[in-house]
């Protein structure tokens, strides 16, 4: 039937140069986002392939010039605590940490891409 979710906007920006070319350096951009699921579906965001591919092509298409082979899930996790009395909730929050990496001859530039990643989504 397929996962549905919400995408939220990103948590936090991180730069890192790659090694690459002298003249042309790869620069990864990193990227946390938060989405919620319906908690029926949360372990299978956490693990299927395909929804990571999912994941990567949507956050790809939501940066100009970013194509989804830039995209790496790094992990999906839990975003909500725990407590001792666990509640019955229809959606569960959950962590996507992933990175983009520009190749330096790349006509997307980091200010736009952390740009992008900053705006909120609806």
């Amino acid at each position: 039937a397929g996962c549905k979710g919400t995408i939220n906007a990103p948590q936090a920006v991180t730069l890192t140069e790659l090694s690459g070319s002298a003249a042309t350096p790869a620069v990864k951009v990193e990227g946390n986002l938060k989405i919620k699921v319906p908690t029926a579906s949360a372990a299978t965001f956490k693990t299927d392939a395909k929804v990571k591919r999912a994941l990567k092509s949507a956050i790809a298409a939501a940066i100009v010039g970013v194509d989804p082979f830039m995209v790496t899930i790094l992990a999906v996790t839990d975003s909500s605590r725990r407590l001792n009395t666990p509640r019955q909730l229809s959606t569960a929050a959950l962590n996507v940490k992933y990175d983009i990496t520009l190749p330096g001859d790349n006509s997307v530039s980091v200010n736009n891409v952390t740009s992008a990643m900053a705006a909120p989504t609806n």
